[in-house]
Protein backbone atom coordinates (compact mmCIF):
# COMPACT_ATOMS: atom_id res chain seq x y z
CA UNK A 1 0.00 0.00 0.00
CA UNK A 2 1.36 3.11 -1.05
CA UNK A 3 1.43 4.95 2.31
CA UNK A 4 4.28 8.51 3.23
CA UNK A 5 5.72 10.12 6.62
CA UNK A 6 3.28 13.26 7.36
CA UNK A 7 5.74 13.86 10.57
CA UNK A 8 8.34 14.69 8.03
CA UNK A 9 8.83 16.37 4.94
CA UNK A 10 8.75 14.27 1.74
CA UNK A 11 12.11 12.59 0.26
CA UNK A 12 13.89 14.77 -2.67
CA UNK A 13 15.41 13.50 -5.17
CA UNK A 14 19.65 14.15 -4.89
CA UNK A 15 20.06 16.47 -8.30
CA UNK A 16 17.11 18.44 -7.33
CA UNK A 17 14.58 18.99 -5.09
CA UNK A 18 11.89 17.58 -6.89
CA UNK A 19 9.70 15.33 -5.04
CA UNK A 20 7.94 12.33 -6.64
CA UNK A 21 4.95 11.07 -5.48
CA UNK A 22 3.04 9.22 -7.91
CA UNK A 23 0.84 9.22 -11.07
CA UNK A 24 -1.30 12.35 -11.69
CA UNK A 25 -5.05 13.58 -10.86
CA UNK A 26 -7.44 16.33 -11.95
CA UNK A 27 -8.02 17.94 -8.40
CA UNK A 28 -3.86 18.19 -8.42
CA UNK A 29 -4.15 20.53 -11.59
CA UNK A 30 -7.13 22.66 -9.91
CA UNK A 31 -5.10 23.24 -7.43
CA UNK A 32 -2.15 24.34 -9.25
CA UNK A 33 -3.12 28.28 -9.66
CA UNK A 34 -2.88 28.49 -6.27
CA UNK A 35 0.47 26.90 -5.27
CA UNK A 36 4.10 28.73 -5.58
CA UNK A 37 7.55 27.86 -4.15
CA UNK A 38 10.70 25.96 -4.95
CA UNK A 39 9.51 22.52 -3.88
CA UNK A 40 7.46 20.50 -6.40
CA UNK A 41 5.88 16.76 -7.17
CA UNK A 42 6.53 15.35 -9.99
CA UNK A 43 3.69 13.93 -10.16
CA UNK A 44 0.90 13.28 -7.59
CA UNK A 45 -1.70 10.09 -6.10
CA UNK A 46 -4.17 8.81 -8.80
CA UNK A 47 -7.23 11.05 -7.99
CA UNK A 48 -9.72 7.50 -7.82
CA UNK A 49 -8.28 7.03 -4.11
CA UNK A 50 -9.69 9.38 -1.61
CA UNK A 51 -6.74 8.13 1.00
CA UNK A 52 -3.67 9.12 -1.52
CA UNK A 53 -5.71 12.17 -2.73
CA UNK A 54 -6.49 12.81 1.31
CA UNK A 55 -2.57 12.69 1.98
CA UNK A 56 -1.58 14.99 -0.75
CA UNK A 57 -4.01 17.78 -0.18
CA UNK A 58 -2.19 17.30 3.60
CA UNK A 59 0.93 17.60 2.33
CA UNK A 60 0.01 20.66 0.26
CA UNK A 61 -1.94 22.25 3.08
CA UNK A 62 1.04 21.81 5.17
CA UNK A 63 3.43 23.49 3.11
CA UNK A 64 5.80 20.28 2.54
CA UNK A 65 4.88 20.49 -1.42
CA UNK A 66 4.36 23.76 -1.98
CA UNK A 67 4.03 23.24 -6.14
CA UNK A 68 4.10 20.58 -8.54
CA UNK A 69 4.27 19.51 -12.04
CA UNK A 70 1.91 17.19 -13.72
CA UNK A 71 3.35 14.20 -16.02
CA UNK A 72 0.73 13.65 -19.02
CA UNK A 73 -0.74 10.56 -19.70
CA UNK A 74 0.40 8.83 -22.62
CA UNK A 75 -1.95 9.85 -25.52
CA UNK A 76 -2.49 7.29 -28.57
CA UNK A 77 -0.94 8.41 -31.55
CA UNK A 78 -3.06 10.46 -33.98
CA UNK A 79 -4.00 8.88 -37.06
CA UNK A 80 -1.34 9.89 -40.14
CA UNK A 81 -2.99 11.41 -42.64
CA UNK A 82 -1.93 11.62 -46.31
CA UNK A 83 -1.62 14.15 -48.04
CA UNK A 84 -2.40 13.37 -51.17
CA UNK A 85 -6.21 12.74 -51.02
CA UNK A 86 -6.01 10.88 -54.74
CA UNK A 87 -4.00 8.30 -53.50
CA UNK A 88 -6.38 5.85 -53.07
CA UNK A 89 -8.26 6.66 -55.86
CA UNK A 90 -5.46 6.88 -58.26
CA UNK A 91 -4.35 3.19 -57.16
CA UNK A 92 -8.24 1.89 -58.09
CA UNK A 93 -8.31 3.64 -61.29
CA UNK A 94 -4.58 2.18 -62.31
CA UNK A 95 -6.45 -1.00 -61.57
CA UNK A 96 -8.97 -0.09 -63.75
CA UNK A 97 -11.98 1.31 -61.79
CA UNK A 98 -13.34 4.30 -63.56
CA UNK A 99 -16.48 5.06 -60.95
CA UNK A 100 -15.19 5.27 -57.57
CA UNK A 101 -18.22 5.80 -55.83
CA UNK A 102 -17.34 7.69 -52.07
CA UNK A 103 -19.97 7.06 -49.39
CA UNK A 104 -20.07 9.11 -45.82
CA UNK A 105 -22.98 9.89 -43.07
CA UNK A 106 -23.55 12.58 -40.85
CA UNK A 107 -25.94 12.71 -37.92
CA UNK A 108 -24.74 9.48 -35.71
CA UNK A 109 -24.42 11.20 -32.54
CA UNK A 110 -27.47 13.53 -32.76
CA UNK A 111 -30.14 13.04 -30.34
CA UNK A 112 -32.65 14.11 -32.79
CA UNK A 113 -33.21 13.77 -36.74
CA UNK A 114 -32.38 10.95 -39.19
CA UNK A 115 -28.86 9.61 -39.94
CA UNK A 116 -28.23 10.92 -43.46
CA UNK A 117 -25.50 9.23 -45.76
CA UNK A 118 -24.10 10.74 -49.18
CA UNK A 119 -22.75 8.73 -52.09
CA UNK A 120 -20.25 10.75 -54.59
CA UNK A 121 -18.92 9.90 -57.85
CA UNK A 122 -16.18 12.56 -59.19
CA UNK A 123 -14.27 12.35 -62.53
CA UNK A 124 -10.90 10.64 -63.02
CA UNK A 125 -8.36 13.02 -61.32
CA UNK A 126 -10.82 15.29 -60.42
CA UNK A 127 -9.87 17.27 -57.30
CA UNK A 128 -12.28 19.77 -56.49
CA UNK A 129 -11.01 23.13 -54.38
CA UNK A 130 -12.16 23.45 -51.03
CA UNK A 131 -13.55 19.90 -50.64
CA UNK A 132 -12.04 18.71 -47.40
CA UNK A 133 -13.78 16.49 -43.93
CA UNK A 134 -17.00 18.40 -43.59
CA UNK A 135 -15.94 18.46 -39.64
CA UNK A 136 -13.11 20.70 -40.20
CA UNK A 137 -14.73 22.92 -42.66
CA UNK A 138 -17.01 26.45 -41.41
CA UNK A 139 -20.85 26.49 -42.62
CA UNK A 140 -19.89 29.08 -45.22
CA UNK A 141 -17.01 26.76 -46.20
CA UNK A 142 -18.86 23.65 -45.93
CA UNK A 143 -22.25 25.01 -47.98
CA UNK A 144 -19.71 26.97 -51.10
CA UNK A 145 -18.38 23.19 -51.09
CA UNK A 146 -21.81 21.59 -51.55
CA UNK A 147 -22.38 23.66 -54.39
CA UNK A 148 -19.51 22.81 -56.31
CA UNK A 149 -19.62 19.03 -55.32
CA UNK A 150 -23.09 18.95 -57.12
CA UNK A 151 -22.02 20.78 -60.14
CA UNK A 152 -18.82 19.20 -60.91
CA UNK A 153 -19.67 15.26 -59.57
CA UNK A 154 -20.58 12.76 -61.99
CA UNK A 155 -23.24 11.54 -59.72
CA UNK A 156 -24.65 12.19 -56.26
CA UNK A 157 -27.02 9.62 -54.20
CA UNK A 158 -28.57 10.64 -50.50
CA UNK A 159 -29.83 8.03 -48.04
CA UNK A 160 -31.79 8.91 -45.26
CA UNK A 161 -32.62 6.22 -42.31
CA UNK A 162 -35.27 7.92 -39.92
CA UNK A 163 -35.36 8.07 -36.12
CA UNK A 164 -37.57 5.21 -36.20
CA UNK A 165 -35.55 2.70 -37.75
CA UNK A 166 -32.89 3.88 -35.78
CA UNK A 167 -34.69 3.15 -33.06
CA UNK A 168 -35.59 -0.17 -34.55
CA UNK A 169 -31.92 -1.46 -35.79
CA UNK A 170 -29.30 0.88 -33.65
CA UNK A 171 -27.26 3.37 -35.26
CA UNK A 172 -24.83 1.42 -35.93
CA UNK A 173 -26.57 -0.67 -38.47
CA UNK A 174 -28.57 2.44 -39.51
CA UNK A 175 -25.45 4.95 -40.54
CA UNK A 176 -24.74 1.53 -42.79
CA UNK A 177 -28.46 1.13 -44.30
CA UNK A 178 -28.43 4.65 -45.09
CA UNK A 179 -24.55 4.35 -46.74
CA UNK A 180 -26.24 1.82 -49.24
CA UNK A 181 -29.60 3.71 -49.57
CA UNK A 182 -26.96 6.43 -50.87
CA UNK A 183 -25.19 4.16 -53.17
CA UNK A 184 -28.50 3.07 -54.62
CA UNK A 185 -29.78 6.35 -55.25
CA UNK A 186 -26.85 7.14 -57.46
CA UNK A 187 -27.26 7.68 -61.01
CA UNK A 188 -24.58 6.12 -62.32
CA UNK A 189 -23.58 2.19 -60.71
CA UNK A 190 -19.97 2.74 -58.93
CA UNK A 191 -17.35 -0.04 -60.23
CA UNK A 192 -16.20 -0.31 -56.43
CA UNK A 193 -17.57 1.57 -53.17
CA UNK A 194 -15.07 3.77 -50.53
CA UNK A 195 -16.63 3.29 -47.42
CA UNK A 196 -15.50 6.30 -44.25
CA UNK A 197 -14.89 3.54 -41.44
CA UNK A 198 -13.74 0.11 -40.24
CA UNK A 199 -16.97 -2.11 -41.93
CA UNK A 200 -18.56 -1.93 -44.99
CA UNK A 201 -22.59 -2.53 -45.21
CA UNK A 202 -24.36 -5.47 -45.81
CA UNK A 203 -26.08 -6.97 -48.81
CA UNK A 204 -24.22 -4.56 -51.52
CA UNK A 205 -24.09 -5.82 -55.50
CA UNK A 206 -21.43 -3.58 -55.41
CA UNK A 207 -17.25 -4.28 -54.32
CA UNK A 208 -16.59 -2.34 -51.40
CA UNK A 209 -13.16 -0.98 -49.77
CA UNK A 210 -13.72 0.61 -45.92
CA UNK A 211 -11.34 3.29 -45.06
CA UNK A 212 -10.13 4.41 -41.72
CA UNK A 213 -10.48 7.74 -41.30
CA UNK A 214 -11.70 8.02 -44.87
CA UNK A 215 -12.94 11.44 -44.91
CA UNK A 216 -9.18 13.06 -44.31
CA UNK A 217 -7.91 10.27 -46.62
CA UNK A 218 -9.88 10.18 -49.69
CA UNK A 219 -11.22 12.87 -51.66
CA UNK A 220 -14.39 11.39 -52.75
CA UNK A 221 -15.43 10.37 -49.42
CA UNK A 222 -14.38 13.43 -48.43
CA UNK A 223 -16.80 15.41 -50.76
CA UNK A 224 -19.26 12.47 -49.44
CA UNK A 225 -18.96 13.95 -45.78
CA UNK A 226 -19.87 17.41 -46.97
CA UNK A 227 -23.12 16.37 -48.90
CA UNK A 228 -24.41 14.05 -46.16
CA UNK A 229 -23.53 17.04 -43.52
CA UNK A 230 -24.90 20.07 -45.06
CA UNK A 231 -27.87 17.89 -46.37
CA UNK A 232 -28.92 16.62 -43.03
CA UNK A 233 -28.41 20.47 -41.69
CA UNK A 234 -30.61 22.10 -43.64
CA UNK A 235 -32.82 19.08 -42.83
CA UNK A 236 -32.90 20.43 -39.18
CA UNK A 237 -32.84 23.85 -40.15
CA UNK A 238 -36.41 23.03 -41.67
CA UNK A 239 -37.54 20.98 -38.20
CA UNK A 240 -36.41 23.79 -35.78
CA UNK A 241 -39.67 25.87 -37.41
CA UNK A 242 -41.74 23.25 -36.31
CA UNK A 243 -40.04 22.74 -33.03
CA UNK A 244 -38.01 25.80 -31.91
CA UNK A 245 -37.80 25.15 -28.53
CA UNK A 246 -34.60 22.33 -29.10
CA UNK A 247 -32.47 24.92 -30.79
CA UNK A 248 -31.94 22.64 -33.98
CA UNK A 249 -31.13 25.88 -35.82
CA UNK A 250 -27.83 25.99 -33.87
CA UNK A 251 -26.55 22.23 -32.41
CA UNK A 252 -28.73 20.30 -35.24
CA UNK A 253 -30.11 17.68 -33.01
CA UNK A 254 -26.70 17.05 -31.21
CA UNK A 255 -26.67 17.01 -27.34
CA UNK A 256 -25.94 20.77 -26.08
CA UNK A 257 -27.47 22.47 -22.31
CA UNK A 258 -29.75 23.83 -24.41
CA UNK A 259 -30.92 20.56 -26.27
CA UNK A 260 -31.06 18.87 -22.57
CA UNK A 261 -33.27 21.70 -20.92
CA UNK A 262 -35.48 21.95 -23.29
CA UNK A 263 -35.53 17.94 -23.65
CA UNK A 264 -36.58 18.60 -19.63
CA UNK A 265 -39.41 20.44 -19.89
CA UNK A 266 -40.65 20.30 -23.41
CA UNK A 267 -40.64 16.57 -23.31
CA UNK A 268 -39.17 14.63 -26.75
CA UNK A 269 -40.46 14.63 -30.09
CA UNK A 270 -41.33 12.43 -32.88
CA UNK A 271 -38.42 13.57 -34.37
CA UNK A 272 -35.84 12.31 -31.27
CA UNK A 273 -34.10 9.01 -31.20
CA UNK A 274 -36.24 6.78 -28.38
CA UNK A 275 -33.01 4.68 -27.85
CA UNK A 276 -30.86 7.27 -27.08
CA UNK A 277 -30.20 9.00 -23.67
CA UNK A 278 -32.39 11.88 -23.78
CA UNK A 279 -31.29 13.27 -19.98
CA UNK A 280 -28.47 14.30 -18.51
CA UNK A 281 -26.40 12.12 -16.45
Amino acid sequence: MWALDLTCPPAKTASSNRVVLHKPTTACRLLHQKISGACYAESVPPGRNREKRTIFYLLVTQGKITSFMVRNKRRPKPLKTDPDVLRIERELWDSGCRRIAGTDEAGRGSLAGPVVAAAVILEEGIKIPGVSDSKKLRPAARAAAFDRIYNRAVAVGVGVCSPAEIDMMNILWAALEAMRRAVANLSTSPDIVLVDGDRCFPHSPWPQRAVVGGDARSHTIAAASVIAKVTRDRLMHQLHEKHPAYGWRTNVGYPTSAHYDALATEGPTPHHRQSFRLTRR
